[in-house]
């Protein structure tokens, strides 16, 4: 799966199919894809009804890791402290990503 149907497709489906799984989050995030199929996504949880978009801007909080890392990742949220100590992904506020636990499971 490419960057742009996760964050094109998949999350904008996962918005519109489950939008109770969003509530409450109250976060921008922004994802900075690395590498081939990768690009800059915004999900703002904030925003009624929350979006995703592409392209760059502010958030309250940005996951910077490679397209196979994240897919891994959405697979499996235990491999998150791995990819961190691997310096495989970048977190700049851990405990709003913490939030997105019950939204990445929308993702398989």
């Amino acid at each position: 799966m490419t960057g742009s149907e996760m964050f094109d497709e998949k999350l904008p489906n996962a918005l519109e199919e489950h939008p109770e799984k969003f509530k409450g989050i109250n976060e921008v995030f922004k994802f900075v894809i690395t590498g081939e199929d990768g690009g800059t996504w915004r999900l703002d949880t904030k925003a009624e009804p929350p979006t995703c978009t592409k392209g760059d801007g502010e958030a309250t909080c940005t996951i910077e890791i490679g397209l196979e890392d994240f897919q891994a990742l959405v697979g499996n949220l235990m491999l998150a402290m791995q990819f961190m100590s691997q310096k495989k992904m970048t977190i700049d506020n851990p405990m709003a990503a913490m939030k997105l636990q019950k939204v990445f499971p929308l993702l398989k």
